[in-house]
């Protein structure tokens, strides 16, 4: 009989990884205030793209989902998830994963989810489809979602909060980091200042999932 072990749910103990002047990065905490700021921010980093998915109108309900899927998970998935506070308010986030993050973190059946019709669940998926890495590389860290909330741009958190997760990677011996951006995305010009290079494009049913035609696969060796 196989003997299977259960990787230890999270504790709220603040993980510090960076503290300077007014901006703090830590990992996310298994608090409603922490895991309710995750849900939003990282459901506006994708707000176009989550209602040519669906309709403006569910967004609360993904917000929602994506809050309730994020609580009493294993710490060290919460390892993954760095946010950024500015004089002690949230500002933003970035999560990241690593090969063999996807079995190692599958989603859990018990998860109710919220009353979306038959179109919205259609679009949902085509957007998991479209937007989620499913294999990462060996020894390649991978950014899944980087969002500095509106109110705190201009401030240097997307900046640190890249430096913060390419020392993470490091860390975990990695040879290169890499993210997906839409093409026409200013972001584009942030990565490049960090050392991203583009390696690659996506075009493929781009505009029917995601409503975008161009997609830029970006590299930075480490």
């Amino acid at each position: 009989m196989a003997v299977v072990t259960q990787q230890p749910l999270s504790t709220t103990v603040e993980k510090v990884q960076y503290n300077s002047g007014p901006i703090k990065i830590r990992n996310l905490m298994d608090t409603q205030e922490d895991c309710s700021f995750y849900g939003r921010l990282s459901t506006e980093a994708f707000r176009d793209k989550v209602i040519h998915a669906t309709k403006e109108s569910s967004i609360p309900k993904v917000i929602e989902y994506t809050t309730m899927t994020s609580r009493g998970r294993p710490q060290e998935l919460y390892d993954r998830i760095f946010v950024a506070e500015y004089d002690g308010v949230h500002a933003g986030l970035c999560s990241i994963a690593y090969h063999g993050d996807k079995e190692k973190f599958p989603e859990r059946a018990n998860d109710v989810v919220p009353n979306f019709d038959c179109c919205d669940l259609c679009g949902l998926l085509c957007l998991d489809m479209a937007t989620v890495e499913k294999n990462v590389p060996v020894g390649n860290c991978y950014i899944e979602v980087i969002c500095v909330d509106d109110k705190f741009r201009g401030k240097g958190i997307g900046k640190v909060l890249m430096d913060v997760v390419e020392t993470d990677a490091k860390n975990h011996y990695c040879k290169a980091m890499y993210l997906w951006v839409v093409s026409t995305n200013r972001a584009v010009n942030l990565y490049s200042r960090q050392g991203y290079v583009i390696t690659g494009n996506k075009t493929c049913c781009l505009k029917c999932m995601l409503g975008v035609k161009k997609a830029s696969r970006m590299e930075k060796p480490l």
